[in-house]
């Protein structure tokens, strides 16, 4: 008797390769891995745009808070009512400061473009916000022992004097994204209320 023995072929021509239900499925994937790619990018994107907007949200409303707490009924007649103000404010993620400025009403005086309630930059530069020529214009008022103090407050509180007061410097006007908001207000100076400005600036650190 003779045998015969067939040759098969382990593999058919025309199969494919086992290499796994992962290899198989793998063109599948594909589409659905850049699918994957395309909706966290967007969402990161959405989030970072997000934190934006939050961040300016959260600078608006800390510039009504701020105004609200330093302006009080608009009328300022005693030093210790701005300085109890400025010591009750906590303010931590954010920096600020708070300045009155008087307006004069003398004639020949230089006429500053004061905008209420707007973002108001002083004099003709865009970057310049608090200069010394500015600084020398902040009100200056007595306290109850006769010593003058500027109204100022800011995250280290009030200040003694205008010397003590640094700048703020064009990098941050620049880089910082500073928001200001102007408020009317009337100061006491030699016993006859005085037109003011409370200027309050917020930016993030």
């Amino acid at each position: 008797m003779r045998l015969e023995l067939q040759h098969r072929d382990p593999k058919p021509k025309n199969q494919r390769g086992f290499v796994g239900p992962i290899g198989d499925d793998l063109p599948s994937l594909i589409p659905l891995t850049v699918a994957l790619l395309i909706f966290f990018s967007a969402f990161g994107f959405a989030f970072n745009s997000f934190e934006e907007k939050k961040i300016e949200f959260d600078q608006r409303l800390l510039l009504l808070g701020l105004g609200k707490t330093m302006k009080g009924d608009s009328l300022l007649d005693l030093y210790s009512e701005w300085e109890i103000a400025c010591n009750s404010l906590e303010v931590s993620r954010y920096n600020f400061r708070a300045v009155v400025f008087t307006i004069s009403t003398n004639d020949g005086a230089i006429f500053y473009n004061y905008e209420f309630f707007k973002e108001w930059q002083a004099k003709d530069d865009p970057g310049d916000y608090f200069t010394w020529t500015d600084n020398d214009r902040i009100f200056q008022m007595l306290d109850a022992s006769g010593t003058s103090h500027p109204l100022v407050c800011d995250r280290e509180g009030t200040h003694a004097t205008i010397g003590s007061l640094d700048d703020i410097s064009r990098e941050i006007t620049l880089n910082k994204n500073p928001l200001r908001v102007n408020y009317p207000l009337a100061v006491l100076d030699d016993k006859k209320f005085r037109p003011a400005i409370l200027s309050v600036m917020v930016w993030y650190n």
